[in-house]
């Protein structure tokens, strides 16, 4: 991919942690804190998306990216600008990057070329060339897989540019074993690129909440109901759908309020449609900031997830920080985060909405107080200084050798 073709994504916008590969147990690293060395170099990180993706989309910055950057930066990693895909962009500044780092929105990386099959066709091929050169640069590039796909449908061009990102990359970060045990069986190669860290907690995102009397009032929700929230993007994998129609299996004291970015519009208006008149949902399609985010979660009694799929999820450590339980479908991220303390929730079938809503009446035949502080205890397992740690020795032990190679040369 050459100057005049380049697509600029920047613009858009203390324990012993251990790693231990699949069913044959034959990778495994105990990394401690003082293993990492304070006389290493400052590694300079590029990322894809920047952290403005998060005040475009919410109106402030986004929970998991400050999340993992902020942590990083607590090793001393830096965090200089956003990936461009561009060869003169990066011959230019390559003595001066380390790190890419790339999360989600991969798609863009083809499908920002426009929606022709040839010009993607070019721009996956321009992609290919570009890592090349990253690898000749010995710059390491890390993907930390989201998704193992489009949530809204993958075409032949999005899997020809997974796959070559998980060619490409030097580690690729699973937030579980099930996720890994997946990305494996669809790019078997990688096998050994596969680093499963677990999700960190949000404890240095969310602000303290305001008065929980004043958040009722403002979502004019009648006292004494018990509320039930689904926040985050409005996506139809998020099983939105299936919430609002398990409300008519409820009885009145219950209400769901859904609130989120209204990604895509289509979807909105079903869900618009679908809700109609009825006084027991509250639909708020709109961004969501840092503070009312967490309000919504302290004013509700029960969190929803009702996806119909999924990789990793922040919505889960999200209300696990926030000290709230939830009723979530019966995937195996959930079920795994899940399992470590079983009063936090209650799994139900996914695309249910009968089930859904006996999943609900299940979950509040328990006290509310006891769900909510094994929800906690899971979020009090991972900050994410901790999680983090086999990344970082593993990107100074990459970073060591290069520089090693280097010098002998």
């Amino acid at each position: 991919m050459n100057q005049n073709e380049k697509i600029n994504i920047g613009t858009l916008s203390g324990n012993d942690s251990v790693l231990e590969d699949d069913n044959t147990g034959s990778i495994k690293e105990s990394v401690n804190r003082n293993s990492i060395s304070d006389a290493d170099s400052p590694l300079r990180v590029y990322t894809w998306p920047r952290e403005t993706y998060g005040r475009e989309l919410y109106g402030s910055r986004h929970p998991y990216l400050y999340g993992i950057h902020s942590a990083l930066m607590e090793f001393g990693f830096e965090f200089p600008g956003g990936i461009v895909l561009d060869d003169h962009w990066l011959e230019s500044n390559s003595a001066n990057i380390d790190v890419l780092l790339v999360h989600w929105g991969i798609e863009h990386f083809w499908r920002g070329r426009g929606n022709g099959f040839v010009n993607q066709c070019r721009a996956l091929i321009g992609i290919w060339q570009y890592f090349r050169h990253v690898k000749k640069h010995k710059i390491q590039f890390v993907w930390v897989v989201h998704d193992l796909q489009h949530h809204e449908g993958p075409g032949l061009v999005d899997r020809i540019g997974y796959r070559i990102l998980a060619s490409a990359a030097d580690i690729c970060v699973l937030h579980s074993q099930s996720a890994r045990n997946s990305f494996v069986a669809r790019y078997p190669l990688a096998r050994n690129k596969c680093l499963v860290l677990d999700m960190g907690n949000y404890d240095s995102v969310y602000l303290k909440t305001l008065n929980r009397d004043t958040t009722r009032k403002q979502l004019v929700t009648k006292s004494g109901r018990r509320i039930l929230i689904a926040c985050g993007m409005i996506r139809p994998y998020k099983g939105l759908e299936t919430a609002v129609a398990a409300m008519q299996h409820l009885s009145a004291e219950y209400h769901l309020v859904i609130a989120g970015p209204p990604l895509i519009p289509s979807y909105v208006e079903e869900l618009r449609a679908q809700i109609g008149d009825r006084d027991s949902v509250t639909f708020l399609p709109r961004p969501l900031d840092e503070q009312e985010f967490a309000d919504l979660h302290d004013v509700a009694d029960c969190v929803l997830l009702p996806y119909h799929k999924i990789t990793g999820s922040a919505a889960l450590l999200a209300a696990c920080t926030l000290s709230r339980g939830v009723v979530a479908t019966d995937l195996p991220y959930f079920r795994d985060l899940l399992a470590l303390e079983p009063d936090a929730g209650v799994l139900v079938p996914p695309g249910d909405a009968v089930k859904l809503a006996e999943g609900i009446r299940q979950y509040f035949t328990k006290p509310v107080e006891v769900r909510h502080a094994a929800s906690r205890r899971i979020a009090d397992r991972y900050p994410w200084e901790s999680v983090l740690l086999p990344l970082v020795e593993k990107l100074r032990l990459n970073a060591r050798m290069n520089h090693a190679n280097t010098s002998t040369l």
